[in-house]
């Protein structure tokens, strides 16, 4: 009876990383009692943002005088976090009613179709930090500033970001009720 060898395919593997200047060509492996084949392995990591931290945002009412009223405000702080070039990041801000439905500009709305108009400013580091308050468009364009995020996944536990939400004046002459509404803050790597 005759005897089959078995031929062994060995694979020796060399790893390159996208980048990297090592890289080999592929190589098939020969008929043989051994074969060797050689492939490069390559991984692309592209810039990748994230959002995290958010909160509710109940607005407090601050009494105004005359002829300006009074009108409700707050802030929210949260993490980004960015692996882009200088940790660049773009931002865009829509809203909703409290039924979902998307309006042009901010508004919140209560169960009776009456709404209040906001505004909302971005300010790229944490409240306490010295940076200037940039509007966001309220037409659900991007803020027209390349802001910088954290380079550490969620900031190290600590909020780099902020916006700041202010209602229309006159809230005293607005129909009693809940007004509610959603902000959706996508960001992109820039």
């Amino acid at each position: 009876m005759k005897m089959f060898k078995t031929l062994a395919l060995g694979a020796a593997v060399s790893v390159g990383l996208l980048g990297a200047s090592t890289a080999t060509a592929l190589t098939q492996g020969d008929l043989a009692n051994e074969s060797i084949g050689i492939f490069d392995i390559t991984l692309e990591i592209g810039s990748v943002v994230q959002i995290n931290s958010l909160e509710n945002l109940p607005l407090t009412y601050v009494p105004g005088d005359s002829p300006d009223g009074g009108k409700a405000n707050g802030i929210v702080e949260f993490c980004v976090y960015s692996n882009a070039a200088s940790n660049g990041y773009k931002i865009t801000a829509t809203g909703a009613y409290n039924d979902g439905s998307n309006q042009a500009g901010f508004a919140l709305g209560d169960n009776s179709g009456a709404s209040i108009s906001y505004q909302a400013w971005i300010k790229a580091q944490a409240l306490n930090a010295s940076s200037s308050d940039i509007a966001i468009p309220a037409n659900g364009g991007p803020v027209s500033t390349t802001l910088t995020g954290s380079g550490t996944l969620n900031c190290g536990n600590t909020d780099n970001t902020s916006i700041f939400v202010e209602t229309e004046n006159n809230l005293e002459t607005k129909d009693i009720g809940n007004y509610i509404g959603t902000l959706t803050l996508t960001v992109e790597p820039a």
